[in-house]
């Protein structure tokens, strides 16, 4: 698998999280593709990174168009929130984001 996207949101100051969320899109006819792996991790410094989720999928070209949500609830402490999605073997192409949701503690996304 190939890294498409290596994002780290600054929030400025130690924060407490209480969930975070991802917006991919498909559409496979111009190679846009749902990532194969999506890793969402927090830091306090920007160096040493904390995971705390991992999801896999398998992609494919169906369905064509397509929206699809990562995320993850909880709550910790963090000044960084990093989000790296990866391409499938057989279909490399584009990975397309929206933005990236950090909310707080208690909250719904």
């Amino acid at each position: 698998m190939r890294e498409r996207l290596d994002a780290v949101v600054d929030l400025g100051e130690e924060t407490r999280i209480g969930g975070i969320a991802v917006d991919f899109m498909q559409a496979a006819g111009p190679e846009v593709f749902l990532p194969a792996e999506v890793v969402i991790s927090v830091s306090s410094d920007g160096v040493g990174f904390t995971e705390l989720k991992r999801a896999a999928r398998e992609v494919s070209r169906e369905p064509a168009f397509a929206f699809d949500r990562c995320s993850w609830t909880g709550e910790t402490l963090a000044r960084y929130v990093r989000v790296r999605a990866k391409a499938g073997k057989k279909y490399g192409g584009w990975i397309f984001t929206d933005e990236i949701v950090v909310l707080p503690p208690n909250s719904r996304d």
